[in-house]
């Protein structure tokens, strides 16, 4: 039921919607609900946190390689512009960029999931 207050809250979020979740004791096993009535077992709640996790760590992945290519590009510009010192902060900022994509990259092929579908799915095949 949406607005149900009953249960404590918990120090959990709802992986839905982020809204902070209430623990309610359900005949010795927890549940929890949030005030706009998503409803998750303890078993779910951690298979949502996980997903959610996952995704947001792929998010970044692509985040930082596009930042890599992006610093790149500008890397190029500014080189054919002559601006040295700009050429040398681009190329930096590319370096360590990357660096990060791939440690963030290999941290999350490390929990055990299909590396090769899920980078292609999210767009960050190099």
């Amino acid at each position: 039921m949406k607005g149900r207050r009953d249960g404590q809250a918990s120090i959990y979020t709802c992986p839905d919607c982020g809204g902070v979740l209430r623990e309610l004791d359900e005949e010795g096993f927890a549940r929890f609900q949030c005030h706009t009535g998503h409803l998750f077992s303890g078993e779910v709640l951690l298979a949502q946190q996980s997903e959610a996790i996952e995704s947001s760590m792929w998010y970044a992945v692509r985040a930082l390689v596009d930042k890599s290519r992006l610093a790149t590009q500008l890397a190029l510009q500014a080189q054919s512009r002559g601006h040295l010192a700009s050429v040398a902060q681009f190329e930096e900022d590319a370096r360590v960029a990357r660096r990060h994509a791939d440690a963030l990259m290999a941290l999350v092929q490390g929990g055990g999931t299909d590396q090769r579908s899920s980078t292609e799915s999210r767009g960050t095949a190099a």
